[in-house]
């Protein structure tokens, strides 16, 4: 290729590093989505360091049951051991800031071994991916069972509320008379059978 060409591969590829350094520093509400529980800055400078931490945030889906509600950015970019220790992955934006460094300077050896480790940052992430795909499916059917749960409180409530108190007031006079008159007959017998025993 060309210089002039090489120089432009060289500018895209900076571009995507800016695009996903961005998108990795994604915030919903005052939250970072992947910088572990650190809330505080941003989990990736400018450059591609990871600040964030080693930290899974976790949400209670059912009482004592908790899903995994963020990711590993620093083992699915930055190739972390997700044990610990030294670094077991690929490291996706050094490797993409190699292959602008090899485009720039007309390197093909350079270029080459960057796509090689491209390929591997490309699983990794791929593996990061399904993670969250396991996870928003967890979510899914959490909500799905909540809300039937609700729906099924919902009916039982109106169940209880939606009686008729007209009907349900008549229903207690006449329990009240039969009862009334019960109890009428049992004293009348009572005293007959008091007058036969005095006699």
């Amino acid at each position: 290729y060309p210089a002039a060409q090489l120089a432009g591969g060289a500018a895209e590829v900076g571009g995507l590093l800016g695009g996903i350094v961005a998108a990795m520093n994604a915030k919903v509400g005052s939250r970072y989505v992947f910088g572990g529980t650190q809330d505080g800055a941003a989990p990736f400078d400018a450059a591609g360091n990871y600040g964030g931490d080693a930290n899974v945030r976790q949400v209670e889906v059912a009482p004592g049951v908790y899903q995994a509600a963020s990711i590993r950015a620093d083992v699915a970019l930055k190739g972390a051991n997700p044990a610990g220790g030294p670094a077991s992955g690929t490291d996706v934006l050094g490797t993409l800031e190699s292959l602008q460094a090899a485009l720039a300077a007309n390197d093909p050896t350079g270029v080459q071994a960057a796509l090689t480790g491209l390929d591997t940052g490309i699983a990794q992430v791929a593996t990061a991916r399904s993670q969250a795909g396991v996870g928003m499916n967890a979510f899914d059917a959490a909500v799905t069972a909540s809300q039937a749960a609700s729906d099924a409180a919902k009916v039982q409530s109106g169940k209880l509320t939606d009686a008729d108190v007209i009907e349900s007031s008549i229903d207690l006079s006449r329990t009240q008379t039969a009862l009334q008159a019960s109890l009428s007959a049992t004293a009348q017998s009572f005293k007959l059978s008091l007058l036969d025993y005095l006699r």
